[in-house]
């Protein structure tokens, strides 16, 4: 049944008035808001209906409504007005994401914690598994005469990174070199392949550069341990307490059991982001949650690339009367300021034309 446009102009208002206020809407308080032009009664009428249907629902007897899985499924395919950022707002995210000279994960990793207390919110994020993965290229970009930067781009776009620093001068074609051999060794095989034989041949190979050799192929063993493993990230776990939803023993338990348990946190955020939609963020309300324990939350979802790759998801929890469209908001650009500056750092053109 399609809702009559007044019954839409309730259950909007009685949603972004239960958002601010964690307490069940009567039709009085609607009533007295700027512009809804209706009388208690009327309201009232129109609330009973809207209880019928399914979009509203009465916690006590005597008290006001609130809104149903329904009622907010609604609202946020329908009814939800974009939320515009702030330049303040955009500029805090800005901000988050200055620092270029950390590994993909770390990024991630800090990032996300913060992005959680931007919005008084639990994030999760997650880098995901790759099967049968090889490198794809190494990148060797000079610093200054005594460091580096090697970057690792794997095939499934996965990109690891770090800083060397030399006690001997390093010019940029020792670098060439390097990445020469190292391009030709070890780019293009499953990373099972990259045995110690070859790793020793590569050795015998670059003996004139082993000053600096061996804590580039620690790195690159460490990575190859680390790239077949998706890895979560959890931040601001506490925040979501701070809400009157949480004050329950057993949400909370329920709650932090999963938050807890990174198999289960993968799984989940693995099911949600496979979740067929054209979307760029996603909007998991309450019983849409495939996993039990998080049906007392939401999750506003947003994959993070690079390139045309997904490599890994973000999620922000919250319970589901959250001001979803500030948090997709937030989420969209910050996902895309991420999305900017992972394909700038890693696939800028200067990068490509360096060492092999």
């Amino acid at each position: 049944m399609e809702l009559s446009e007044r019954k839409k102009r309730i259950l909007y208002a009685i949603v972004n008035d239960y958002i601010q206020n964690a307490e069940p809407v009567g039709s009085k308080a609607i009533a007295e808001q700027t512009g809804i032009g209706l009388s208690s009664a009327t309201i009232r009428n129109e609330m009973s209906e809207l209880e019928s249907l399914g979009y509203l629902e009465q916690p006590h007897t005597s008290a006001g409504r609130i809104p149903t899985q329904k009622g907010y499924r609604l609202f946020v395919n329908d009814l939800m007005e974009h939320y515009k950022l702030s330049a303040m707002e955009m500029q805090r995210i800005n901000d988050l994401l200055q620092n270029r000279a950390t590994q993909l994960e770390k990024l991630i990793a800090d990032v996300g914690r913060q992005i959680s207390g931007l919005m008084n919110l639990t994030t999760v994020a997650v880098t995901p598994k790759l099967n049968n993965a090889s490198i794809k290229r190494f990148d060797f970009i000079p610093i200054d005469s005594f460091s580096f930067v090697l970057v690792v781009v794997t095939s499934g776009g996965i990109v690891k990174n770090k800083v060397f620093r030399s006690t001997i001068p390093i010019d940029s074609e020792v670098l060439f070199d390097i990445g020469i051999v190292m391009n030709n060794r070890f780019t293009g095989i499953p990373i099972e392949s990259i045995t110690l034989p070859l790793i020793s041949q590569v050795q015998d190979e670059l003996q004139s550069f082993h000053f600096v050799l061996m804590p580039i192929l620690q790195f690159i063993s460490d990575t190859m341990r680390e790239i077949d493993s998706a890895e979560v990230y959890l931040g601001g776990a506490a925040n979501i307490l701070e809400y009157p939803e949480f004050q329950s023993t057993d949400k909370v338990k329920n709650l932090f059991s999963v938050l807890d348990n990174k198999d289960e946190l993968k799984e989940m955020m693995a099911q949600l982001a496979e979740t067929d939609s054209e979307e760029d963020i996603k909007i998991v309300i309450g019983k849409e949650n495939p996993l039990v324990k998080m049906q007392d939350s939401s999750i506003v979802i947003g994959n993070y690339k690079i390139g045309e790759k997904t490599v890994g998801v973000i999620g922000v929890i919250g319970p589901t009367r959250m001001n979803y469209g500030k948090v997709a908001a937030h989420l969209e650009y910050f996902t895309q300021s991420l999305n900017k500056l992972l394909n700038e750092t890693f696939f800028g053109k200067d990068k490509l034309d360096n060492g092999g």
